[in-house]
């Protein structure tokens, strides 16, 4: 994995690049990115179905906190931005 980042006046950008197969977003049951508001813990009860351990928060948090997220079309790389004022 590659992680690099850049400081600019008003943003700061990171980029990771991962060698993996990347992931389909359709396939993320899971995690709690694709919850409905009606049902926000549904990815729970498919974790606990699954034998998985509890989580699937990173992907909502990411873009919960920053301003933009970019992927390739594998989606095995990712860039963040997140603008800044000063």
């Amino acid at each position: 994995m590659t992680v690099s980042y850049v400081r600019l006046k008003r943003a700061i950008i990171y980029g990771i690049k991962d060698p993996g197969e990347g992931f389909d977003p359709a396939q993320l049951e899971h995690a709690a990115f694709g919850n409905t508001s009606d049902d926000l813990l549904h990815h729970a009860a498919i974790r606990e179905e699954r034998g998985m351990r509890a989580g699937g928060f990173g992907l909502l948090i990411t873009h919960k906190l920053v301003d933009e997220v970019i992927y390739n079309e594998r989606r095995n790389e990712v860039i963040f931005v997140k603008y800044i004022n000063e």
